[in-house]
């Protein structure tokens, strides 16, 4: 059973930490230069921030240009969860 943590009066589990934002994300940005801002499944060119990186490798430790894909995340969800190819 895990710890739980004491916050104002009331007890919680203890977060875990996100492997989304976790390690250096420097190469989201490089790879939005190198292979434009629009997803690579649909064609959406709304806001950068619903655009995902998807690693065709599923390593997200493998950040090879090659391994980069830009998906906005419907379509991003749909690899990992339909197990569709874009």
């Amino acid at each position: 059973m895990p710890s739980l943590v004491r916050k104002k009066g009331m007890w919680f589990k203890p977060k875990r930490k996100s492997r989304r934002f976790s390690g250096n994300k420097a190469y989201r940005q490089q790879a939005l230069d190198l292979l434009g801002s629009f997803c690579a499944g649909c064609g959406y060119e709304g806001f950068e921030k619903l655009l995902d990186i998807h690693h065709k490798d599923k390593d997200p430790n493998n950040n090879a240009t090659w391994n980069w894909q830009i998906l906005c995340v419907m379509c991003h969800a749909k690899v990992h969860r339909l197990g569709m190819r874009f």
